[in-house]
């Protein structure tokens, strides 16, 4: 990476865009002998005035590896990173006037033209369309980062947020972004827009919970975005027609919690007959539909009527055929490895034969799970290693384990050294709480070079 000045064979006052461009990329590939982008992931030009054609500040190849800027404009932090947005494959975002470039929660409606300001981030659609947070949204393998909803199958979900500004303080695995599937290509993205860290700066919307439309592509793909509505604590954002299904739609606001670190926001979210406005828990009928629990009304703006949920206990799952709860037979594992993930592996097994009923290792650096149902009734012994006796965080990687029971936490960790082992039990009536075993220490283990 550098700076590097060529003469060109176009006339800057003359020439179309176009031209100019491909007389920078002809004159740069003579001057290093390379054809680009070469050895570079992005490239900037920078023309050292406007001579026509002024009524722009900088453009960018969709998918490719340039970047024009005209006179002093790519001193700006947040057109630099509009652009390499638009490298990435980002359309712009839109507020709620409508406007291509009005959506200032994130850098594609970009507010933001100096030089010392940028600690900007991206809006929900944008960040799920991208690597960044676990993958790319519905990626081959579930991310617990970005998690997809669809109303229309599962009419009422709740999920806690941490945003984008403290990822990196994220151990419980909450996501950073929901997508609200539509049977379109037009899907809702739901994200908590925390105003910390790398979005520090952010212009509108600080610490609200945000709701993104993308006009195309399904999130996954060059679009236009739109902001439908930012939400205060108790705030809802409503829809009367979803998705042209001829019934109502709701996101609300439930909560924001700003003292934690990381903050949280939780959301409802609720289609269809679920989504009754109320003023008393007296308006709000019963679903019949034993698993959801029971209908209350939660005030806001407005109150509708909510489940309250799973009535089962830890340990227990809700079979609506026989609208009881039994005992749950269903453990899975989630892992996060740190950046030796090959170092790591772990085991289910029965205590009274030790028969293996699961196992991993293997892994490549990121996120896996492993599920395993209709387990028999018995103790069983959950044991996560770590070859070199470290286990899986800090130093080298911020890696993290847990194991669920009907999506109940069992254990979860990270930092051990050789091994760590958690005792669980499935019975006919209940189930036990985990007791974990003392963890060993590594012995002598020496110093690793980073990577």
């Amino acid at each position: 990476p550098g700076v590097l000045e060529v003469d060109i064979n176009a006339s800057l006052a003359l020439d179309s865009i176009g031209t100019i461009r491909s007389a920078i990329t002809a004159a740069v590939n003579d001057k290093l002998n390379i054809t680009l982008p070469g050895p570079f992931d992005h490239v900037m030009y920078l023309l050292e005035g406007c001579y026509v054609d002024c009524g722009w500040e900088a453009y960018a190849l969709v998918d490719g590896w340039v970047t024009v800027y005209q006179g002093d404009s790519y001193a700006a932090v947040g057109v630099q990173v509009h652009e390499l947005g638009h490298n990435f494959g980002f359309g712009h975002s839109g507020g709620l006037d409508g406007q291509a470039y009005s959506d200032h929660t994130g850098m594609m409606g970009n507010p933001l033209f100096e030089d010392e300001v940028g600690k900007m981030c991206f809006n929900a659609a944008k960040n799920w369309q991208v690597s960044w947070y676990g993958g790319v949204g519905e990626g081959a393998e579930p991310n617990p980062y970005k998690v997809k909803v669809d109303p229309q199958t599962n009419r009422s979900s709740s999920f806690e947020l941490v945003g984008i500004g403290e990822f990196d303080k994220n151990n419980n695995q909450h996501p950073v972004i929901v997508k609200i599937e539509t049977g379109t290509d037009k899907d809702y993205f739901v994200a908590f827009n925390r105003a910390v860290g790398p979005n520090a700066e952010n212009v509108e919307a600080d610490n609200e919970v945000t709701v993104v439309q993308v006009e195309g592509g399904n999130g996954l793909s060059y679009a236009q975005s739109y902001l439908k509505a930012h939400l205060l604590a108790g705030e809802s954002y409503t829809e009367d027609n979803f998705a042209n299904t001829g019934e109502p739609f709701s996101i609300k606001a439930k909560y924001i919690d700003i003292s934690t670190e990381p903050a949280t926001a939780s959301i409802d979210i609720i289609f269809g007959a679920d989504l009754l406005y109320c003023t008393s828990d007296a308006d709000c009928l019963d679903d019949n539909i034993y698993c959801n629990g029971v209908e209350t009304c939660d005030m806001g703006t407005p109150g509708v009527c909510v489940s309250s949920g799973d009535p089962c206990q830890l340990g227990s799952k809700c079979i609506e055929e026989s609208q009881s709860c039994t005992s749950c037979d269903e453990v899975t594992v989630h892992l996060t490895t740190d950046n030796y993930a090959g170092e790591t592996s772990w085991d289910i097994k029965k205590d009274n034969d030790g028969t293996t009923i699961g196992s991993g290792s293997g892994f490549s650096i990121g996120y896996h799970t492993a599920t395993f149902s209709n387990l028999q009734e018995g103790t069983y012994t959950f044991t996560i290693y770590d070859d070199w006796g470290d286990g899986i965080c800090c130093s080298f990687g911020d890696g993290s384990y847990e194991v669920t029971l009907c999506g109940n936490t069992l254990v979860q960790g990270s930092s051990f050294g050789q091994s760590e082992s958690t005792q669980f039990t499935i019975e006919s009536g209940s189930t036990s709480l985990p007791t974990t075993n003392p963890t060993q220490k590594p012995t002598s283990t020496p110093t690793k070079q980073p990577i």
